[in-house]
């Protein structure tokens, strides 16, 4: 009998360490759950807020011909006559873009789209390193004011 009691003693304390390890499992993943949904919504704070600021600082900077990139994009949408380190404001405009964005959002990872266009939808200027899945992304958009007609970047980035 006293083997008996044993053995169910045994089991008892068996059963109780299972259940302790089913609760702290169940605790872990609950922190855990609650924890990746507070980083995906961080990152789409950051995307959001680093597509906001993107465009108007680079609309902005200076070009070494002492020209703002966004006197250079109007100018690239409708004279063409800004000419800067040799090269036709387009050309500038493009490799530029491209290098800015390469070295903050490729660097980063970020896979991204950026399309200088008229109101009237026709590109301009396409600078395309994305993958994105249609509704899987970020866009903002960020008016550039011209004598001419209004034309805009967009900075699309994949979620």
């Amino acid at each position: 009998m006293i083997n008996k009691k044993n053995a169910q003693m045994e089991i008892m304390g068996l059963l109780v360490i299972v259940i302790l390890v089913i609760v702290g499992l169940l605790l872990i993943l609950t922190f855990d759950t609650k924890e990746n949904k507070q980083k995906s919504e961080s990152t789409k704070f950051s995307y959001e807020q680093l597509t906001g600021t993107f465009g108007s600082t680079f609309m902005e900077t200076t070009a070494p011909c002492n020209e703002i990139m966004r006197d250079m994009i109007s100018d690239c949408a409708f004279s063409k006559e800004i000419i800067c380190e040799q090269e036709e404001s387009c050309e500038y405009i493009t490799y530029t873009l491209e290098e800015i964005a390469n070295k903050t959002l490729g660097l980063a990872g970020i896979n991204h789209t950026i399309k200088i266009s008229s109101n009237t939808n026709e590109s301009i200027i396409i600078i395309n390193n994305t993958g994105c899945i249609e509704g899987n992304s970020i866009t903002k958009t960020t008016p550039i004011a011209t004598s001419y007609e209004p034309i805009r970047l967009d900075l699309i980035i994949c979620k």
